[in-house]
């Protein structure tokens, strides 16, 4: 069907990357490094072109630096990638190895990515390997243009961490995305990551944190004790993400379809999307085709606030149902979701927060959802299917939610089960709906 067919070609568009860069001539061939290498080699970490062989120490503007007097110094040792008050034009950072890279950020540091409709627009890569920010700088990634794809931040698991601030913009008429990876994504200790997507082409598509493995997809996280904000933008297009993570079945032979597409939210740091955008938007979305194996949204002890998308948190795995919460706000968690839009691609006519085939639960949390056409929601029919799950709605302890639908009367549903669950509410004193 179409949303199969969507899926895949994202996953296609991906798994093309490397292929279609050697092509231009952006990436250099990739090395196998030694069994006993537990780094990449210098000759394996790229910025535009300068030979970290031959000397350690880059200075802006692709000149040869000192151990007193650098702006980017390659440790190959200890893996450490240094960033200090590096300011790069066109000059993509690469980690041509399946080695994990460290990119100590240091001072303020900028890189510019700016290319034409004939070459991937991408900003620091490490496909292969994990990759991972540390220090207590910023980095700002300024990306545009690019094709068939334009990403800021890419590899297998990319963390951000320690006190680093993040700020990417990304914007093409080609597939665009902030923050991709293979196998996962975290946000973790004080550090505060800002991300605008931006999609401007007819027929692509816009998300700002991604993570698609096909099988191999893992959980994105969100701990860090400062805000994470997330802004949509797309003027056109097909589809616009804020968090998006997916995982589905990979039928080749061997195959252990052992992946998920969990999306966690367990810092202090309150994670807010917004979208300023013209065209369809979903804030946070989990995604998994692997039967039995639902995806799991969690909010414990967070704040997540959700502003003018089209659908706002969904589950949409769709396959057996299970008797259990696939979504879970839970531990003194607070969720705010306000939009005048319509329901969008996911949902003909419910927004809010919605399991497809399982059951939300609610316990010692505040949720406020003001939207049209919504509120919780597990009565959905996807792709013919309805939800069968028996476990229904629970909201429990001292739980406060408010639910506000719109003006339009009989398609604005509240709060929705369907005909085989069992909803439980079971408020302690202070507790309300």
């Amino acid at each position: 069907n179409g949303k199969e067919r969507e899926k895949k070609k994202w996953n296609k568009l991906w798994s093309l990357l490397l292929s279609a860069a050697l092509v231009l001539t952006l990436l250099p061939a990739v090395k196998v490094p030694s069994l006993a290498a537990a780094h990449p080699t210098v000759e394996e970490i790229s910025i535009d072109k300068f030979d970290f062989s031959a000397a350690p120490y880059y200075k802006n503007g692709g000149k040869v630096g000192t151990a007193t007097d650098y702006n980017v110094w390659y440790n190959a040792e200890t893996g450490v990638l240094e960033l200090k008050d590096f300011h790069g034009t066109d000059s993509p950072i690469w980690n041509q190895s399946a080695l994990p890279l460290t990119i100590k950020v240091t001072g303020k540091n900028t890189l510019k990515i700016a290319v034409g409709d004939t070459a991937s627009a991408i900003g620091i890569d490490s496909y292969y390997g994990e990759l991972s920010f540390v220090g207590d700088g910023s980095l700002s990634v300024d990306i545009t243009g690019g094709n068939p794809m334009c990403y800021a931040i890419g590899g297998k698991r990319v963390t951000v961490g320690d006190r680093v601030t993040m700020n990417i913009s990304a914007q093409s008429k080609a597939d665009v995305c902030g923050i991709y990876a293979v196998e996962g994504v975290r946000i973790k200790e004080k550090a505060a990551v800002n991300i605008t997507s931006t999609g401007t082409g007819a027929d692509y598509q816009g998300i700002a944190i991604f993570v698609d493995g096909g099988d191999d997809s893992g959980e994105i996280r969100f701990e860090s004790e400062r805000p994470t904000t997330i802004k949509l933008a797309g003027e056109t297009g097909k589809f616009n993400y804020a968090v998006y993570n997916t995982v589905y079945v990979n039928q080749n032979p061997g195959a252990l379809n052992n992946g998920n597409s969990n999306i966690s939210f367990l810092g202090k740091g309150r994670v807010s999307i917004i979208n300023t955008g013209k065209f369809y938007a979903a804030g946070i979305v989990s995604d998994s085709n692997l039967d039995g194996k639902p995806g799991e949204i969690l909010l414990r002890g967070a704040g997540v606030e959700i502003r003018d998308c089209n659908d706002d948190i969904v589950n949409r795995y769709n396959k057996t149902p299970l008797n259990k919460a696939d979504i879970i706000i839970k531990d003194n968690s607070k969720v705010t979701v306000v939009s005048d839009k319509e329901a969008g691609f996911f949902l003909s006519d419910r927004k809010g927060i919605v399991s497809a085939a399982n059951g939300i639960l609610i316990e010692d949390s505040e949720v406020s959802v003001t939207a049209v056409k919504g509120g919780l929601d597990v009565n959905w029919y996807y792709e013919h299917a309805a939800n069968q799950s028996p476990y229904g709605i629970d909201i429990k302890g001292t739980s406060k939610v408010s639910l506000t639908g719109g003006e339009n009367g009989e398609n604005s549903y509240i709060l929705a089960g369907n005909n085989r669950a069992v909803c439980d509410f079971d408020l302690l004193p202070g507790g309300w709906i």
